[in-house]
């Protein structure tokens, strides 16, 4: 696991329990541990916001996993972990079904 190696002092059981298909994408210079699936880039950030570099932000971020992550547009924001898993299983069933209408 990545996030274990670049992020020492994340409390592994405050971790969600993430997704067996998502890819810990995590990156020495990220803020927080990151997970890719489906072309997308999930943060989960410190569960302590007195933790995080940003404590004012989100605990959830979702962006587009496009290489580039300095910048690149949040599709979604939220403290909701439920949340996020939708918006992941929804954004990937609309990406199924463009790919096979196309």
């Amino acid at each position: 696991m990545n996030y274990t190696r670049y992020f020492p002092d994340y409390d592994p059981a405050t971790l969600p329990a993430i997704p067996s298909n998502w890819i810990d994408a995590s990156w020495k210079h990220d803020v927080c541990p990151a997970f890719s699936v489906s072309g997308l880039l999930i943060y989960v950030d410190f569960a302590d916001p007195a933790d995080r570099e940003y404590p004012e932000c989100q605990r959830y971020s979702v962006q587009f996993n496009s290489g580039i992550r300095e910048g690149e547009p949040h599709l979604l924001e939220t403290d909701n972990w439920q949340s996020v898993l939708e918006f992941v299983d929804n954004f990937s069933f609309a990406e199924s079904s463009d790919a096979a209408q196309g």
